[in-house]
């Protein structure tokens, strides 16, 4: 079970079992989606962040396990953040704080 590659937004079934039960609060000011489907978009990508920060792990564990972290800089950047249902968007549409706060 290789951890990718993979498109993107595809939620794998250990990521699904990673989210089960757990409820996301909806946007405080989206009226395009029910609250249940806020919820599952938001279920899935902390699915998906959560898949990143694992898989980031194990390579900072490979690196101690080599012993090559003391001389290993690891960057991790990011384009953009997500608006989640805030004011109405999805997606990156607008240079509002949570697009920009990544």
């Amino acid at each position: 079970s290789s951890p990718g590659p993979r498109p993107p937004f595809i939620i794998t079934e250990g990521m699904n079992r990673s989210i089960a039960g757990r409820k996301f609060s909806p946007a405080r000011d989206n009226s395009r989606l029910s609250g249940a489907q806020q919820s599952q978009i938001r279920q899935q990508y902390a699915a998906q962040i959560e898949n990143l920060d694992s898989l980031f792990g194990r390579i900072l564990a490979k690196l101690e396990a080599t012993g090559q972290a003391a001389n290993t800089l690891v960057a991790v950047t990011s384009d953009h953040g997500e608006q989640l249902g805030e004011q109405n968007v999805w997606g990156k549409k607008q240079p509002w704080e949570p697009s920009l706060r990544v």
